[in-house]
Parts: C-alpha cells; sequence; structure tokens
C-alpha cells in the first residue's frame, strides 16, 4: 500500500471501537472530544492512539455500559491522567 494512502487511512474519521469508548469516557466525565481536539490535536492524538493499543478495551466497554460514573476505570486506563489533567485544566 503507497505510503499516502496509508497515512490517509491512519487519519481517516471513521470511529471504530477504540474511538467509541474514548468518545464514550470523555462524554461520561464532561470532556468532549470535538472540543479537545480542536484546542489541542496533539493530546487528542496522543488519546486516542493510547486508547486503541491498551490491552484493557473490554473491561473498559463493560464499565461504560454497567456502571459508567465507577471510577474503576482510573486504575487500569492509561488516559486516565490525561483526562484528569484536561479535566483540572
Amino acid at each position: 500500500m503507497p505510503v499516502q494512502r496509508r497515512k490517509a487511512l491512519e487519519h481517516s474519521a471513521t470511529p471504530d471501537l477504540g474511538d467509541e469508548l474514548l468518545q464514550s469516557r470523555m462524554v461520561v466525565i464532561g470532556l468532549f472530544s470535538g472540543a479537545v481536539e480542536r484546542s489541542d490535536s496533539a493530546t487528542f492524538n496522543a488519546l486516542r492512539r493510547r486508547c486503541l493499543a491498551c490491552n484493557c478495551r473490554g473491561p473498559c466497554e463493560k464499565d461504560l455500559r454497567l456502571d459508567p460514573a465507577d471510577p474503576a476505570w482510573q486504575a487500569y486506563c492509561p488516559n486516565a491522567p490525561t483526562l484528569t489533567a484536561l479535566l483540572a485544566g
């Protein structure tokens, strides 16, 4: 696959499970992904990359479905420190 096409696919706006989980988590805690992406695209892209690479998507999906307000996600989510800082910021 040509490099340009691969980069376009990597940056496409097509949501996948990782994006859905990140966006859902952000909504639950009071952050809006579009606003974060517009104001600090580097941070948003880092959040997205960590979410997509995370090995805890199953527990995250379950927690969001069963009790989204439960703070247990902060113990396993690699984005918890960044999301907390964004809330405080």
